[in-house]
């Protein structure tokens, strides 16, 4: 039920191309292209996504179910991100499933989303 709304459908299609965005601006070879004006419009717009969806009233949403999937939800987010990434790059999925690259994902959205 959390799972399949717009929201977080809108979060995670955010999330996706911020990610994308935010490696691309790590890599030398990018030809000093500058991403921060498309992260910070990417971050804008998943900030008021994801407090729309925070918001959100479902009277078959226990309260404590939804406390504990928002209290992991950069985790959800990044594990989405990551079978999407899987999905649009099958030829580099060498590349994606190394652990360094998972952790990097994990930290990516828990220091987004929690500060840590």
């Amino acid at each position: 039920m959390l799972i399949g709304t717009e929201h977080c459908d809108a979060l995670i299609s955010d999330a996706f191309w911020y990610y994308i965005c935010h490696v691309e601006k790590e890599k030398p070879e990018n030809g000093g292209k500058d991403y921060r004006a498309h992260i910070e419009f990417l971050l804008d717009r998943m900030a008021a996504n994801y407090v729309s969806y925070t918001l959100l009233e479902d009277p078959r949403i226990q309260k404590e179910v939804k406390e504990k999937f928002f209290e992991k939800f950069y985790n959800h987010l990044a594990q989405a991100v990551y079978h999407c990434l899987k999905t649009a790059f099958p030829k580099n999925r060498n590349t994606l499933e190394t652990p360094e690259t998972k952790r990097k994902l994990l930290n990516t959205f828990s220091e987004l989303f929690t500060g840590m």
